[in-house]
């Protein structure tokens, strides 16, 4: 075949130059399917994550080399869906239904860290609200300033309620224990429905002394916690409900800078106390006693120490502060009601944890009020009533010891002023202080100036 005689000596070019291309592209290609064949590794057996997370790496070796790097299961995630269903049980649990549905917000930690910080700074804890109190009694004694960790708290803490909020944070980065979680949303939903029932929040807000404020407090914590043991089948007191209390405790309540007993005994007196008190009610009335007890709540610690007095509608007096004419420069700078619960962890911190001979639950009122004056001058006047003078006299011989003691700063004994009621009468480097009984009446005075607590002290005539 000559065909390509009768083409152009161009054309010929051409054709010439389309079939070097072609053969270079051949040449090429088969170039580079060798050159991936030769380079391309061996077969290796696939590798299969176990349910332990093993990772095995093969080494072409004569001898394999098998490394195994353990790592801890992860927390599977929780769905929030399911706390709908959470919810529903809880409130079918407490026996009642939700008037409405407590929103979630989703958080990580650090998002809690900060909410816990600005509550806190809005609304500090029972704690530091009893600061004052507590350094008139001379519990405060910390040198360094007290601070709440709200790191520490956001650590363990997988889902908070909020009263004032009336929403739930909820850790979405959680990585504890998904048993915690749960147990601490449960608690939530739970603490959410006295604010359903009743007008706790108002009237905590109201509150104008820590006795009202702790009962108030108690009562809402405790009608939570029978929710949540109900919730779980469980008996309050058994091991398994403590057990719960303890979790939540951890996780719901302020943690301290420094740690101290004092301000974690503190922390966790409302859920204790209420906890308690509904139990008690729980067990004599079921969820109509709880349902009572939003509706009218105890107006003290008293009563919810003593159901019964509750019951009874057995109410303690109610004492009117004194006006004593101590002069010029002298301001009265805090007045508060300690109450049943308070003054027994007062008395157990002045007697240094040791049993305590007085019975407090004779307790029947008490009000305390201080007086800043010159020069850093100070006094302070504690009332205290008893259900009958036999109880007053028992607290009062007490006193004899914790006052001058404990309170008053070592002083010596000495006769009284004769402008004084019959008592007794201590002064020392510190101060002064002057105990006194009438009846089922017992008045605690002392302070920095002794010429001020005689003042006070005269004044207890108009007072019986």
């Amino acid at each position: 075949m000559q065909w390509y005689r009768g083409l152009t000596p161009q054309q010929r070019r051409v054709l010439l130059a389309l079939f070097g291309a072609t053969a270079l592209v051949l040449v090429l290609l088969v170039g580079s399917v060798w050159s991936t064949l030769r380079s391309a590794p061996l077969p290796t057996p696939t590798t299969t994550l176990t349910e332990t997370n093993v990772l095995i790496s093969h080494v072409l070796t004569p001898s394999p080399t098998l490394f195994v790097l353990p790592t801890p299961t992860p927390t599977p995630p929780f769905d929030p869906l399911e706390a709908g269903t959470i919810a529903e049980e809880v409130a079918v649990a407490r026996g009642t239904i939700a008037r409405w549905g407590t929103p979630l917000k989703l958080v990580e930690q650090h998002e809690l860290t900060t909410a816990l910080y600005q509550r806190y700074q809005t609304l500090p804890p029972f704690t530091l609200q009893a600061k004052t109190t507590l350094d008139i009694l001379g519990l405060w004694f910390w040198d360094e300033p007290v601070r709440i960790d709200t790191r520490a708290q956001a650590r363990v803490a997988a889902a908070i309620y909020v009263p004032e909020e009336e929403q739930i944070y909820l850790r979405r980065d959680w990585t504890g224990s998904l048993e915690d979680l749960k147990i601490q949303l449960a608690f939530g939903y739970a603490r959410a429905i006295p604010e359903q029932y009743g007008d706790l929040q108002r009237l905590q807000d109201e509150a104008d002394t820590l006795d009202r404020h702790l009962a108030l407090s108690a009562i809402a914590d405790g009608d939570a916690l029978i929710a949540l043991w109900r919730y779980y089948e469980l008996k309050p007191g058994t091991p398994q409900a403590n057990a719960l209390l303890t979790t939540l405790i951890q996780a719901t309540t302020a943690h301290w800078i420094p740690e101290d007993p004092l301000l974690s005994d503190l922390s966790r007196l409302s859920l204790e106390l209420g906890g308690t008190f509904a139990t008690e009610l729980y067990n004599k009335g079921g969820t109509e006693a709880l349902d009572m007890a939003l509706r009218r709540p105890p107006r003290s610690t008293h009563e919810v120490l003593h159901p019964e007095h509750y019951l009874e509608g057995d109410n303690a007096r109610v004492i009117s502060p004194l006006t004593p004419e101590l002069g010029r420069g002298w301001i009265l700078t805090h007045t508060d009601t300690l109450g049943e619960a308070l003054m027994g962890l007062t008395l157990l911190e002045w007697r240094g944890k040791e049993t305590l001979t007085t019975t407090l639950p004779y307790w029947d009122g008490d009000l305390l009020q201080a007086w800043d004056g010159p020069q850093g001058a100070c006094v302070v006047l504690w009332q205290t009533a008893w259900k009958d003078w036999h109880e007053a006299r028992h607290f009062y011989n007490e006193m004899t010891t914790l006052l001058p003691n404990r309170v008053a700063g070592y002083t010596r004994e000495t006769p009284a002023p004769e402008t004084l009621p019959a008592g007794q009468w201590w002064v020392g480097d510190k101060g002064a202080a002057f105990l006194y009984r009438y009846s089922d009446r017992v008045w605690l005075v002392w302070g920095t100036d002794p010429e001020a607590v005689e003042t006070v002290g005269v004044s207890l005539k108009d007072a019986r």
